[in-house]
């Protein structure tokens, strides 16, 4: 048995569990040892390939939701190497709105994420609504989207559940803490 086989049997059992997953190798082995594995970006892990001189940190996958790009930035800086961020948002240093309420203990909630990330690497303005939680996330310099207040709204941070990709900040509610 040769060690990618071993490294597929330990790795199998493990990736319905794992939050990330680090590997030192090519990247081309990495991605055919976790191809069957895959489910789909909301249900898989994040997975950091480091080369073996330890100069590249690479997040092959879950870059924003998983959290593969910050994983990577660490490594790179324990490594004295450099994170290597393909990712729309992140290679183009700007805020990634599927992603960046989790660091802030928001709840991400229902919507069509993808087509939003999309609309906003395209450059289209997006119509924002919020009545709760800091809205400080608006004015970072990598707030690259095109912000407007409006409806319906295709960005919307709130304590309910409706339309559009929607962040849940944790707010208080007359004496209920949602």
């Amino acid at each position: 048995m040769c060690s990618s086989d071993l490294s597929a049997a330990w790795l199998a059992p493990r990736w319905e569990r794992a939050t990330a997953v680090v590997a030192v190798g090519a990247c081309g082995l990495v991605t055919r040892l976790i191809a069957p594995l895959l489910r789909g970006k909301e249900h898989d892990p994040a997975v950091v390939v480091v080369d073996p001189g330890g100069r590249y940190a690479i997040a092959l996958l879950g870059g924003h939701a998983a959290g593969g790009d910050a994983l990577a930035q660490e490594i790179a800086a324990l490594l004295g190497g450099e994170a290597v961020l393909t990712g729309a948002s992140s290679a183009s240093g700007a805020l990634a709105l599927d992603a960046f309420g989790s660091a802030w203990g928001w709840s991400r909630g229902a919507g069509d994420w993808r087509a939003l990330m999309v609309r906003s690497a395209a450059g289209a303005a997006l119509a924002v609504q919020q009545d709760c939680g800091t809205p400080l996330w608006r004015s970072l310099p990598a707030t690259t989207a095109a912000l407007a207040d409006g409806a319906p709204a295709a960005l919307v941070v709130s304590h309910r559940q409706g339309p559009g990709c929607r962040w849940h900040p944790p707010c208080q509610i007359g004496r209920a803490h949602v």
